[in-house]
């Protein structure tokens, strides 16, 4: 009786819900914005993953966006992205969402990274800086 109540639960929840919803857990949305200097054309390229998922490679130009979304695993759901600005040999490392954040540094389930000369961050404070380059300092 057990297993067919839980069958019947599963079974309503897509029928309520949709396939596309989490029902009871969060839906995160990490989305990454390209806005490196347009006098300098050289799109910015980003590959996202988890233990699970492989995102592939996205290459985005001046002001263009891309991003995924997904069910958050308490605790343990962790998305990783190497950002590379193509032509200056300029790469970061990021933890674009990770569920055992303390702080969560996104907008509630929106974790927009807003790509610049500077680094990239986030809405509420995470930033990670370009590594020391000679060009990124002339800028300034």
């Amino acid at each position: 009786m057990f297993i067919k109540t839980i069958i019947i639960y599963i079974a309503l929840s897509f029928l309520l819900y949709g396939s596309d919803s989490c029902f009871l857990i969060d839906r995160v949305h990490v989305n990454f914005i390209n806005h490196l200097p347009n006098e300098f054309p050289q799109p910015l390229l980003v590959h996202c993953a988890s233990k699970d998922d492989d995102l592939g490679n996205h290459t985005l130009t001046f002001n263009q966006m891309w991003g995924f979304s997904f069910c958050v695993i308490p605790f343990t759901t962790l998305f990783k992205c190497d950002l590379h600005w193509t032509g200056l040999g300029l790469n970061l490392n990021v933890d674009a969402y990770d569920a055992s954040w303390v702080k969560n540094p996104c907008d509630k389930s929106n974790c927009t990274w807003t790509v610049s000369v500077g680094g990239a961050n986030l809405p509420n404070g995470d930033f990670h800086s370009w590594k020391d380059h000679e060009f990124i300092n002339n800028l300034y």
